[in-house]
């Protein structure tokens, strides 16, 4: 996915990330998660949606841009919608395309001046959950 937006000379940048590190007496790993945000200027999905997420990209379209310079609160809410989107992903993996038919993946209500209302319905997966999805995860196996 990021691939087809760098070949369609989409703005690529990293959103955000972070590492995950578990040692044992066995093995070392070390999993690391970056969020890309790719601006894409593609009218069909300006006709779409404000944004969009596959994985750990999220993509806006430029009228994501135009409600970021008139109504930057509004900009805000879609970020935090797609980054929830990312924590899904993460935790659920290859299952998270089927999940919306038993986890609340989307949420039922919108409330434009409190992104809560809409966190508060959306699935997220618990503390000891563990991740089921990574962008690169390195293990190094200690034993003899």
């Amino acid at each position: 996915m990021l691939l087809f937006f760098f070949i369609t000379g989409d703005s690529i940048t990293i959103d955000s990330w972070s590492i995950d590190a578990d040692v044992s007496s066995s093995c070392a790993t070390v999993s690391i998660h970056p969020i890309f945000l790719v601006w894409t200027e593609s009218t069909a999905f300006r006709e779409m949606a404000l944004g969009a997420t596959f994985g750990n990209v999220i993509m806006l379209s430029s009228l994501a841009r135009d409600e970021r310079e008139a109504r930057g609160r509004n900009f805000d809410r879609v970020m935090i919608h797609e980054r929830r989107h990312i924590e899904q992903f993460a935790g659920l993996g290859e299952w998270f395309w089927i999940s919306g038919y038993f986890l609340q993946i989307e949420p039922i209500h919108h409330d434009w001046n409190d992104p809560s209302v809409e966190l508060a319905e959306m699935w997220i997966p618990p503390t000891w959950w563990p991740y089921k999805w990574s962008f690169v995860t390195i293990s190094l196996n200690m034993e003899d």
